[in-house]
Formats: C-alpha cells, structure tokens, sequence
C-alpha cells in the first residue's frame, strides 16, 4: 500500500484537471513536507525538541501531532482542504525540515543549504541544482521511490521560491500522462 508520502503526493497530482498544477507554491510544497515528517514519526525516526532531531520515544506527542495531521491530510479529497489540515504543523515543519533533513548526506554532491526563517542565504551550485531536480522529478514520475529526503527538499526549494529548481508546473503538465497513470492506482477516500 501507499506510504502518508505517497499519498499526499498522488493527492496533489491525482486530479484530472490538474488543478494542483496551480496550486500556490506554499500548499503544494507543505503537502510534500508534512509527508515526509508524517513517514518520520511513524517509523520513529524522530521527534523535534529545541529545534533539534533526535531519536523518538515511543508515543511522543510531536510524532504523534505529525501523523494526525499529515494523515488527515492525506484523507481530504481535494488538495486545498489537506492543505489546511497541514497549515497546523507547519511551524513545526518548518523547524524540524530546515534542519537536519537537509544535512549533507541526504543532499549527496550538493553543497549545504543554509536557512534563516523562509529566506536562502546559500544555494547549491548549478550542476548541483539539476541533479536535485531530476532527482525531485523522478521521485514523482515514477522512476524511483520518493522518499523524506526528496520530500524534504521538494519543499525547501519551493517554500525558498526556487520554483525553477524544483519541480514546477510545466514538468507537471508535460509528463500528465505518467501523472494520470500512477493516479489510477490511487483509490480516493470514499
């Protein structure tokens, strides 16, 4: 079956009309982030305390608030009412996404992207920038398993207005058919 991520991301892809392709920046990208910490704090990876990541406990009430969240998210039938939904840990994901879900290991050959609130102050290099990019494409086209680190970035480099970077519109619209075909395996909430 479909993992939280997965969910979320076939939500925001799964209309015909691709309505999410227009879809403001923000709400798109906290569906990807939110995902991703929902996948983190089901598998216990995580909780958030003081800004930093470190091991769950069993039963801790901020990997629990994640998985309510995300998971009703991934429940609503239309991507502005998950959006809504995740609008209640998006402070939280921002403090947990920021930090260590973007350390260098997770970015491979890219630099490290540095943050302070919303704004970039550094960036990866250009042949950095489209290997991120192919690789946020394939995670949703099919090619390979998204997973929280494609997730986490997909969001980084949206909430950073790096829509160029990331996968935008157009990509969406082009590969509409590979789109619509991984939809068909998602059956909506009843």
């Amino acid at each position: 079956m479909y993992s939280t991520l997965e969910k979320v991301i076939l939500l925001a892809l799964s209309d015909r009309s691709f309505a999410a392709a227009e879809a403001p920046d923000g709400a798109l990208a906290r569906a990807y982030a939110a995902a991703a910490a929902a996948d983190l704090s089901m598998g216990g990876m995580f909780s958030a305390f003081a800004g930093k990541v470190r091991l769950a406990k069993a039963g801790e009430p901020c990997g629990r608030a994640f998985e309510k969240s995300a998971s009703a998210a991934a429940r609503r039938a239309a991507l502005p009412d998950a959006a809504r939904e995740l609008e209640k840990i998006a402070p939280e994901l921002e403090r947990v996404c920021i930090g260590e879900l973007l350390e260098k290991s997770a970015l491979a050959p890219a630099r490290q992207f540095v943050f302070f609130g919303r704004e970039i102050l550094k960036v990866a290099d250009a042949r950095s920038c489209r290997k991120i990019r192919k690789s946020v494409f394939a995670a949703v086209s099919g090619r390979e398993e998204p997973d929280f680190r494609v997730a986490a970035l997909a969001w980084a480099l949206f909430r950073g207005g790096l829509e160029g970077i990331a996968l935008s519109r157009a990509h969406l619209r082009k590969f509409g058919a590979r789109v619509s075909e991984i939809a068909e395996g998602f059956a909506p909430p009843e």
